[in-house]
């Protein structure tokens, strides 16, 4: 099973990616707790309530710094993932090579590939929001529906990426061709995705109600099991369906 298998490429290769990303990730986490320690007391709500922006104007550049560092990273994380999945390269030390042109690549496609699925998202939403004014139990069915297929959609368009990473390159009619007839799979990966974030995601939030800075370590630990999680399985979507790779236990 596809899921299986991506869980599986984490799991077994928990050092190796550790350290591709490890410290990467840390730097991210770095700056966002740098970022909520300056927030004013009851969040920018509270700030505009009382006629304020609820962030200075340092922070909001601190803020933009930080969403195009986590940008940036992501990126060279994904990237460095898929090349050691793909090709088995590995760092020396306990940063990835910085491979730029990879990097700007995978970008541009993830631009592309996010503006098709905001865009059926929307055209859903649409449908949605017209529905529920004559039938929204019909609508709710809609909804549920329309989200299973924005997410099947990521999946098809999704084999561009690790290509990108690898040096290669596959047009959107290509990922689309070669993840044919697999809408019933795919749904039912989406599934499997969204279960796993809640299990990991609710005992995460427990933790953290009763015990705040454990909570924090277990919230960090969590968002970087998923996104490695997440990259693996458009790298085994990439590898089983374009370059048929088998599925190895």
């Amino acid at each position: 099973m596809l899921f299986r298998h991506a869980v599986l490429i984490v799991a077994r290769n928990w050092r190796e990616a550790l350290k591709i990303s490890g410290v990467l990730y840390l730097i991210i986490a770095v700056f966002d707790l740098s970022i909520s320690s300056q927030m004013p007391q009851g969040g920018m709500g509270n700030g505009m309530a009382h006629g304020e922006f609820g962030m200075s104007p340092t922070n909001m550049l601190l803020s933009i710094v930080l969403i195009a560092a986590y940008i940036i990273i992501s990126m060279w994380i994904a990237v460095a993932w898929h090349r050691y999945v793909l090709l088995e390269e590995m760092p020396s030390g306990w940063l990835p090579t910085w491979n730029a042109p990879a990097v700007g690549r995978y970008f541009g496609k993830s631009l592309l590939i996010m503006a098709i699925v905001i865009a059926a998202a929307l055209c859903v939403g649409l449908s949605v929001t017209i529905t529920a004014v004559f039938a929204p139990p019909i609508a709710v069915f809609f909804g549920l529906a329309g989200m299973l297929f924005v997410g099947a959609l990521f999946y098809r368009l999704c084999p561009i990426l690790p290509a990108v990473a690898v040096g290669e390159s596959l047009s959107i009619r290509d990922a689309w061709h070669q993840t044919r007839g697999l809408f019933s799979s795919i749904i039912l990966l989406v599934l499997l995705q969204f279960m796993l974030m809640l299990a990991i995601q609710i005992p995460v939030v427990l933790i953290g109600s009763l015990i705040p800075f454990l909570g924090l370590l277990a919230q960090i630990a969590a968002s970087w099991f998923l996104t490695l999680v997440t990259v693996s399985l458009l790298t085994t979507f990439y590898g089983h369906f374009v370059q048929e790779r088998p599925l190895a236990d």
